[in-house]
């Protein structure tokens, strides 16, 4: 027995100490229900946390596919993701003729076209029909600016992110690295999952011992309440 068990033994038993019978074992299945919904309580936020992880690293496990995604069948897996960045980056340049190509377009919008695109997109349908914010869309599509960043560095930085979040980190350089990433998070969610099983076996028999302990004080109470009745009956 530890000290600290020992240290609760001792004190349950003083605080029985002078009490009669029926009170000392009324205190000892409260103290014992009580216990109980203590660690059913610690056992629930256990699974909570465990499946806040799960979420996590099953954002973390998104990300990575979609980066993979990203990557044609014919690259290798030694194809870098500077290489990837690199060609994305030529291909959504922005250049001062493309600025001038844009406010070329806008400045040929029509007095109706520029009041679409500058109104607000609650207002649109209002003042200009059900096709109203369909026709905003495809005037402001024609003056879209491409990101400074390209759509496989957004990808790093959101695995980086998810991953982070879920505590943990991943340095990879190319698609042979990235599918290293995704076999390793698919084992770690696995790991999780299948501590989760054990995590709701022991939450759902927690809750069995609890439910059971109520039980028995409530059954104890009432024959406390039979017996007492039966008395007084008795002495009228």
């Amino acid at each position: 027995m530890s000290d600290v068990s020992a240290v609760s033994f001792v004190s349950s038993a003083a605080q029985l100490e002078g009490l009669d019978l029926e009170t000392a074992l009324m205190s000892v299945q409260s103290q014992r229900a009580n216990l109980l919904e203590a660690q059913l309580e610690g056992q629930l936020k256990e699974v909570q946390e465990r499946n806040a992880q799960i979420g996590k690293l099953n954002e973390a496990l998104g990300a990575a596919r979609e980066l993979s995604a990203r990557f044609s069948e014919k690259d290798g897996s030694t194809k870098k993701f500077s290489e990837l960045i690199d060609s994305e980056s030529k291909a959504i340049e922005k250049t001062d003729s493309w600025k001038a190509e844009a406010k070329s377009i806008k400045d040929s919008f029509s007095k109706e076209e520029l009041e679409i695109y500058n109104a607000k997109d609650f207002a649109v349908q209002d003042t200009f029909g059900k096709e109203g914010l369909e026709r905003k869309q495809l005037l402001a599509a024609k003056l879209t600016v491409p990101d400074d960043r390209t759509v496989t560095g957004q990808g790093l930085e959101k695995l980086a992110n998810a991953a982070s979040a879920a505590g943990i980190s991943f340095d990879v350089n190319n698609k042979g690295e990235l599918e290293k990433a995704i076999e390793n998070l698919k084992s770690m969610i696995d790991t999780q999952s299948n501590s989760q099983q054990m995590d709701m076996l022991r939450l759902q028999s927690l809750s069995n011992k609890r439910n059971e302990a109520f039980d028995t004080m409530t059954n104890f109470v009432k024959k406390m309440q039979d017996s007492r009745s039966s008395i007084i009956g008795n002495m009228r």
